[in-house]
């Protein structure tokens, strides 16, 4: 028996196989696509959708790594959060929400775990989320933990804020004056939590920074910055007008009480609004 051979690959084979890979290539470029997803009560919120991208040889070193779609939904619930669309002890029902997503839940779940690290969701006992509610009692002892670490370490960073020079902490200011007349509450909270940061990182303790971070930004501080409304803002920005003042003149124990006065003024302004 002689066995065939299988015969060369014509010219015509040839181009449309380029032609294949040159489609295929085409079809992977297209990394992100807008989708209209529903979530909940029928509310719609846009939300993008990552493809990975194929790397081609001789590039590796430039390819762009896409955002994970974990971040997608991390960012498409937290927006949810913080607009209450999605409002404080609702329960999340993660099969319900993946299938409107139109995401697998494994993705899903590592956005919820993220969003209850930096406080928006809170982890029922195997029974799944739901969006965090802050009580009075939990209020008081987020600004009892910010006062035992913030008043120290605004007082170890006057003097390198002295040498450093305050620029940063005016601008900081003065753009949150401006959230404030164009009535932008997530720009507002932003901006007061780069404020602060500023502050923090000038006591060169990195480990603070990474502490405090969580309770400067949690759900109810976008929900405060929403509901004070522009009349409501003439104390906030003179009492961080204060803080700059008394950093750049005052003595140690000036730092502190002003610090202390500072933070609870932002204890009474949470509780009169998110109880009133």
């Amino acid at each position: 028996m002689i066995a065939e051979v299988a015969p060369a690959a014509t010219a015509a084979d040839a181009a449309a196989r380029k032609e294949e890979v040159e489609q295929s290539t085409e079809n992977w470029s297209n990394l992100l696509t807008d989708r209209w997803m529903k979530v909940y009560s029928g509310m719609e919120i846009r939300i993008l959708v990552t493809r990975r991208r194929p790397v081609l040889t001789g590039l590796t070193g430039l390819a762009v790594r896409p955002r994970l779609l974990s971040e997608e939904i991390y960012s498409t619930l937290r927006n949810a959060i913080i607009e209450e669309r999605l409002p404080p002890g609702m329960k999340i029902v993660e099969e319900r929400l993946a299938s409107e997503l139109g995401v697998s839940r494994i993705p899903l779940r590592e956005a919820l775990h993220k969003l209850e690290r930096d406080g928006f969701v809170e982890s029922l006992a195997h029974r799944g989320f739901r969006v965090a509610s802050f009580s009075e009692t939990d209020i008081r002892q987020i600004y009892e933990i910010r006062e035992f670490l913030e008043v120290p370490a605004a007082v170890k960073a006057m003097d390198k804020l002295r040498k450093t020079g305050f620029g940063p902490l005016e601008e900081a200011l003065e753009a949150m004056r401006e959230s404030v007349t164009t009535n932008e509450p997530v720009r507002i909270v932003g901006q007061h939590v780069r404020f602060h940061q500023i502050i923090y990182k000038a006591g060169d303790n990195p480990r603070l920074v990474e502490m405090l971070g969580p309770f400067m930004e949690l759900g109810f501080t976008y929900r405060v910055a929403r509901r004070a409304g522009i009349n409501g803002w003439d104390d906030f920005l003179n009492a961080h007008q204060r803080l700059i003042d008394v950093l750049r003149d005052g003595s140690p124990d000036d730092v502190r009480t002003e610090m202390i006065a500072h933070l609870r003024l932002g204890q009474r302004t949470s509780l009169s609004v998110l109880t009133g």
